[in-house]
């Protein structure tokens, strides 16, 4: 990619978050100074202790946090194609391949979705093979499941709301011979055969009992609005003070976490790296499949759909929802999440009967007092 391109596509993301800054903003806050990963997933007692001192048991997580090491990928077999060996070695960014994680339910056939491709302006690799491998409950070992062919252009498929427009998996659980995943989160890793490179997903199986949160991530989670841009150059911004308390709290109490962000597709692996050094606990990340994201009404309607996706393939409307912006409340209110469960950052103007958040501290006993879905 041409320097010019690289340089014309990071103005692109920093006018992005420059967007976000829609009417209903307020002033930002300081960056948090709570320790990444200080509310631990689990001690010797068998115990977790959640902010302000109440202690949970561990057995209330319902996703299981998967740091397994990778299995033997053996050796790279070399591209197939001189163009795709071009893109990856020339490529400014290097790789931006990402999965798109999954919430169903008990028996039903999970969407497995991937894409293969470098540089910001994603170019993509096509008519490569990649090696599926799966962990069940993500403490099992690795098992192969198939090789799929990345696409070429013009497939004009969709799947779960994605178009394919080309260095994309798509494929389902069933057709690689894997059927009745059971309750709790399984990981999903794809390895580019070609020089090993991989990304990964999760597929979440909701128990019988369940309930999900929905959270926003840049200004919502993150302690400054234009996050998302600052990552392009390696720029790790903090969390609000008390943010993954808070979410933790409801994640030991039985929750499933919906990350919904209208972050450009390229940043999902950072994002994903962000939330598990801040302390956040496990859970579905949706990023758009967009290059530069999406904002305003563009953002409001691309979380509306994510939204009515959730309820048509399984039954759910969040119960909590979080979020910062006007988009973030036409899309939850739209979606039909209950306003008394709905929390918006620091907000100014209508939150259509909604809470105004201004210390994510004082929200956690709330949390800790949300119905509890522990067996």
């Amino acid at each position: 990619m041409r320097l010019s391109v690289a340089v014309a596509l990071s103005l692109s993301l920093v006018t992005f978050a420059c967007k976000k800054k829609e009417s209903g903003n307020a002033a930002g806050t300081s960056p948090s100074t709570t320790t990444p990963g200080q509310v631990s997933d689990g001690n010797a007692s068998g115990t977790t202790p959640a902010a302000g001192g109440t202690v949970l048991p561990s057995s209330c997580k319902v996703a299981v946090d998967c740091q397994q090491a990778l299995p033997d990928l053996g050796k790279a077999a070399g591209f197939k194609k001189a163009a795709n060996k071009f893109i990856s070695e020339n490529s400014i960014k290097g790789g931006v391949h990402r999965g798109r994680d999954a919430m169903i339910n008990e028996g039903q056939d999970p969407f497995l979705i991937a894409k293969f491709a470098y540089s910001l302006s994603e170019n993509d690799v096509k008519g490569e093979e990649v090696d599926i491998y799966l962990s069940k409950g993500c403490e099992a070992g690795w098992s192969k499941i198939g090789t799929e062919l990345t696409s070429e252009n013009g497939t004009k498929r969709t799947m779960d709301g994605v178009e394919d427009n080309g260095g994309y998996i798509m494929t389902t659980a069933s057709k690689l011979g894997v059927a009745n995943l059971a309750v709790g989160r399984h990981r999903f890793l794809f390895v580019l055969k070609a020089n090993n490179e991989w990304t990964e997903l999760y597929v979440e199986v909701l128990p019988k009992t369940n309930a999900v949160i929905v959270t926003d991530i840049d200004g919502t989670l993150t302690a400054f609005e234009e996050a998302a841009a600052t990552e392009i150059i390696g720029i790790k911004p903090e969390a609000h003070v008390g943010a993954a308390d808070m979410i933790r709290s409801f994640y030991h109490r039985g929750y499933n976490i919906f990350y919904l962000t209208a972050r450009p597709a390229f940043l999902m692996s950072n994002t994903r790296e962000w939330l598990n050094t801040r302390g956040f606990p496990p859970g579905t990340i949706h990023t758009t499949t967009l290059k530069a994201g999406a904002t305003g009404e563009a953002a409001a309607a691309f979380k509306v759909t994510e939204l009515a996706l959730l309820k048509k393939n399984t039954g759910v409307v969040p119960a909590y929802a979080f979020g910062n912006k006007p988009s973030d409340v036409k899309a939850f209110a739209t979606s039909g999440i209950d306003a008394a469960n709905s929390y918006f950052y620091k907000i100014e103007g209508d939150t259509t009967g909604a809470k105004i958040n201004t210390d994510y501290r004082a929200l956690v006993p709330m949390a800790q007092a949300a119905p509890s879905l522990c067996p």
